[in-house]
């Protein structure tokens, strides 16, 4: 299990420099994680016309079958479970300067650049993060990789494949050594072998 987070990130011409660069983010203070599943349906019945269709299947069900389906009302509703929803992961940590988590392209912090702010200043970190943010494509095509807790490779589930949702970072002048993040994670169907052999099909 991954005792912190580790966010990799899909590549991107962070610097302007004409070559891709590929950014990992990692973190383990001030953690906080909120992790669960908005649930949704793919057919799902309720008040006005559906909820009247729902009624009129209820009735030729019985009339046919001889029998009465649960309850003794016609409120309750039907649904089709087939995946609908989100799995997601909102993830709110501390950067300090001096961290030795990598940050960007390089582990390493005497590489300091437009791509990498390993143990850099907070003002410095949170706005190489928030570049990638800017500049790399996360999609289902090209998702983002989520590390975290048993979500990881040492972990009991492996990896998440991600897209991130409302990132947001706060630096306060009165606490000049810190800054806080928060990010949400969505898991991702990912498509990209299927863009892949579609784009070799139209070739």
């Amino acid at each position: 299990m991954l005792e912190g987070f580790r966010l990799e990130m899909p590549s991107g011409d962070v610097d302007n420099d004409g070559v891709d660069e590929y950014g990992v983010f990692e973190g383990n203070v001030g953690l906080r994680i909120e992790q669960g599943t908005r649930t949704g349906f793919l057919v799902e019945s309720g008040g006005g016309l559906t909820g009247s269709i729902n009624s009129i299947v209820v009735d030729w069900w019985e009339e046919k079958q001889g029998e009465q389906l649960s309850g003794d009302g016609k409120r309750q509703g039907w649904y089709l479970d087939l995946g609908a929803g989100q799995h997601y992961a909102e993830i709110s940590f501390r950067g300090f300067e001096g961290s030795d988590g990598q940050w960007g392209s390089s582990p390493d912090p005497a590489v300091q650049t437009a791509a990498s702010a390993t143990g850099a200043h907070p003002t410095t970190q949170m706005q190489v993060l928030d570049r990638y943010l800017q500049i790399c494509t996360v999609d289902s095509k090209s998702p983002a990789t989520l590390h975290v807790g048993e979500y990881s490779d040492a972990g009991r589930y492996g990896p998440l494949e991600v897209v991130i949702e409302d990132p947001s970072f706060t630096y306060d002048v009165e606490e000049p050594s810190i800054y806080d993040g928060s990010i949400t994670f969505l898991e991702a169907m990912t498509l990209g072998e299927f863009y892949d052999a579609h784009e070799q099909q139209q070739h």
